[in-house]
């Protein structure tokens, strides 16, 4: 059990790794002249997505000529933005589908200790804020951390796609999610056994 955790892990890192190598390569050099959109690899609705997906659908998001053109931090920051007007009407269902596919989620990361990251996004995207002030539970992110587990691991000897590199990205986005005290519940097998492995 132990040893399909750290090569869960391990492969989770990997694929996390080869999107940010992916999406970096994907950029033009520093002063260079903007290239065509033909030069840009583009990832479609139906592989950043899940199927189920009933959340919000981002406007400009990574895999888009859009996102490319965006200038700084604050500008993909504002787009990724969920409408005040949007983001009163969904259930927690819809919800908890648009925080796990939030386009900057991968910034967490960014700082050595993920829950740090997790609160300077909480400051910064309107829908990690609601979430948390929602009552979706433990419960509810574990569902959604295990669709997109299965998905991950769906065809694993298969060719490296899209959709699961989305897939992976969301479930490690709400791994992390889940070992907030909002949601932590040592009782549940799951996050003790990822509280074990860490």
């Amino acid at each position: 059990m132990k040893t399909k955790r750290v090569l869960s892990v391990l492969m989770s890192l990997c694929v996390l790794l080869g999107i940010s190598a992916f999406i970096v390569s994907a950029l033009p050099p520093i002063g260079s002249v903007q290239p065509i959109a033909s030069d840009y690899p583009l990832i479609s609705d139906e592989d950043y997505y899940p199927e189920d997906y009933i959340g919000y659908v981002y406007p400009v998001r990574p895999g888009m000529i859009e996102w490319t053109e965006l200038e700084s931090g604050e500008d993909m920051t504002a787009a990724c933005q969920i409408p005040q007007d949007v983001l009163a009407d969904m259930s927690d269902e819809e919800l908890l589908q648009t925080v796990a596919a939030y386009p900057l989620a991968s910034d967490i990361f960014l700082l050595e200790d993920p829950a740090e990251g997790i609160s300077r996004m909480c400051a910064v995207f309107n829908g990690l804020d609601a979430l948390l002030k929602s009552s979706v539970d433990a419960d509810d992110l574990l569902s959604q951390y295990s669709n997109n587990q299965s998905a991950v691991h769906e065809d694993a000897l298969g060719d490296v796609n899209y959709r699961k590199m989305m897939a992976n990205r969301r479930a490690l986005f709400l791994e992390e999610l889940l070992m907030l005290p909002t949601f932590f519940n040592m009782e549940h097998p799951l996050q003790r056994s990822m509280t074990e492995q860490s």
